[in-house]
């Protein structure tokens, strides 16, 4: 459950403004959009919307293939596997910042019918986007109602994303558990919910949870039963908190066999750490936290 310099999402940490608790950094100037931007994404919007939508949910068999849909259809058919590029993090970004996530959403649906495979639309531009925000506020380029409106956007097109993810994933044996939650302190939450994802997709059942302090991680974890739970931490600083928290969390859990993944960029730096603290396991990215996981628990199930 660690991360790499791409993007912050398999560790938690996207080096994102955290607006849910009373540290929320405090409001900064003003800036409006300029009209150049405005009006490219008015275009783009009408082509989604007029293009795009009709031929997305045709392809779902919602309603008629339009003639004017048909060739885009085709094309998309014939299309060999695309990437995630440059150009696609500006637009989405444009996108949740100028309107709402129904938009995004038909982008980022065509992109995964253009051939994106879904782990690089999660990797290469949810997590991009998500940090490109960051920069827009560490910038001033955009006011702190405009970051967090277009954040709130990017945690619904995450959720719907998930949720069709989940549709189509096969149950794992017993719908294994994880809890997912960041050191308490630590304050970006996004990457935490694409690691949540990853684990659905692969037929788990999913808590993330924001705890504020270590007594709620224990209390979680008393009060629920987990195959694994997962800790995300950036921060040097909280690691004696980490050490502390574990031993804690293991007594305390209803199940005496729980498995304990630490990630976060900490730990991709010094992925040994995981094991000097106390931890089960580490990984380098959301898909490998998964697999980990499951190595975890399988070899229980093995013993047993």
């Amino acid at each position: 459950m660690s991360t790499d310099d791409r993007g912050d999402a398999t560790g938690g940490l996207c080096g994102l403004p955290h607006t849910n608790e009373s540290g929320s950094p405090r409001p900064r100037s003003s800036s409006t959009t300029h009209d150049g931007d405005a009006g490219h994404a008015t275009r783009l919007r009408r082509t989604i919307e007029t293009e795009i939508v009709p031929r997305l949910l045709a392809a779902r068999g919602r309603l008629p293939m339009a003639p004017e849909s048909t060739r885009l259809a085709q094309c998309v058919a014939s299309a060999v596997e695309r990437h995630v590029a440059p150009g696609d993090c500006l637009e989405l970004q444009r996108l949740l910042l100028a309107h709402e996530s129904t938009v995004a959403g038909a982008y980022v649906e065509a992109l995964i019918a253009q051939g994106v495979p879904r782990d690089e639309v999660y990797m290469d531009l949810l997590v991009p986007v998500a940090r490109g925000f960051g920069q827009l506020w560490e910038d001033d380029a955009a006011d702190f109602t405009q970051i967090t409106v277009a954040l709130g956007r990017l945690q619904v097109l995450l959720h719907e994303l998930g949720r069709d993810s989940c549709e189509s994933a096969t149950p794992g044996q017993g719908m294994r558990s994880v809890l997912l939650v960041p050191v308490p302190g630590e304050q970006h939450t996004f990457g935490l919910l694409v690691i949540g994802d990853f684990f659905r997709r692969r037929g788990w059942n999913v808590c993330c949870e924001f705890p504020k302090s270590p007594r709620e991680v224990i209390e979680l974890a008393a009060n629920n039963h987990f195959d694994v739970v997962g800790l995300s931490l950036a921060a040097d600083q909280k690691v004696e908190d980490l050490t502390a928290l574990l031993p804690g969390l293991r007594r305390s859990s209803q199940n005496g066999t729980l498995r304990i993944l630490v990630g976060g960029p900490l730990f991709l730096r010094r992925p040994e750490l995981a094991c000097e603290i106390g931890a089960d396991g580490t990984a380098e990215n959301g898909d490998q936290a998964v697999s980990e996981a499951e190595r975890l628990v399988d070899k229980l199930d093995e013993m047993h």
